[in-house]
């Protein structure tokens, strides 16, 4: 009803900043289709106006708490143009933030990546925004201290924007860390992470070792990959030209044998991504 939602957003400005966060995630998880239009415009509003009165570390959390908020079709009001206007203001505000000198440096490797990720699936702030090589510094000067699936997070944000090669060397860089972690990757990640260098046009001379690993790996695993696996596999292999040497050719080979298997699993974008 009106009411309770009117109560929601008041509760919700009520809270300290450091709590925000973590609500707001969880109205999003379970109200993104209840709340009216005009309570999370509240609510967003609210997060917004506190950005200024969070720490480094709490800005990082709100960046990932309401970053797909809106972007399902079962969304609700807040798949609305108001709400997701003032999503786009949060998120460019969040941005600024986590842009200005030395704040990126003071967050630890897991809100690094929950920062990067939650800015690139926003679809809110542009690639070009300085806020994306601030992260992507602080993340290559401390990359000894990550963990596997931080380094798959933060790896996967900037390909999604088509960052990360070139200058940032942050794929470069986060390489042969990757490499070091193969051996506990689920079949799911293995394929993000090749699919992540080839959608960040990456050279393949950057990722030779990380690509000749991860395909011994995934060759061990093949029973396990799902169809979107596959489709990913597939495409950044043949996208980089297979770097890795014979492990990557022979991962080509199977992997289209396996496609023709899985092909009544396969939706059109699979397809698309193979063909």
């Amino acid at each position: 009803s009106a009411s309770s939602s009117a109560a929601v957003a008041a509760d919700f400005a009520r809270l300290e900043p450091f709590l925000q966060a973590t609500a707001a995630a969880r109205l999003a998880r379970q109200q993104g289709a209840v709340l009216d239009v005009e309570t999370w415009a509240s609510i967003l509003g609210t997060l917004r106006q506190n950005v200024s009165n969070m720490s480094p570390q709490d800005v990082a959390a709100t960046c990932n708490a309401v970053a797909k908020l809106g972007l399902s079709s079962r969304s609700g009001a807040a798949s609305s143009r108001e709400v997701q206007q003032r999503k786009s203001e949060l998120f460019l505000t969040l941005a600024d933030r986590l842009a200005s000198p030395g704040t990126a440096q003071t967050l630890a490797p897991q809100e690094l990546a929950r920062a990067a990720s939650g800015l690139a699936l926003s679809k809110s702030v542009p690639s070009s925004h300085n806020v994306f090589s601030r992260l992507s510094e602080a993340a290559v000067s401390t990359v000894e201290d990550f963990e596997a699936d931080e380094a798959v997070q933060i790896v996967n944000a900037f390909a999604k924007l088509r960052l990360g090669a070139g200058e940032s060397k942050l794929l470069e860089t986060f390489a042969s860390q990757l490499q070091g972690w193969i051996g506990e990757f689920y079949p799911k990640e293995l394929a993000i992470v090749a699919n992540a260098y080839a959608r960040a046009g990456a050279a393949p001379a950057v990722c030779e070792g990380l690509f000749g690993a991860l395909s011994d790996r995934v060759l061990q695993c093949l029973g396990e990959l799902n169809a979107q696996d596959v489709a990913n596999l597939s495409n950044a292999l043949a996208r980089l030209d297979a770097p890795g040497g014979q492990a990557s050719q022979t991962l080509l080979v199977q992997l289209a044998e396996l496609a023709q298997k899985k092909l009544s699993e396969m939706e059109p974008q699979h397809l698309a991504a193979i063909s």
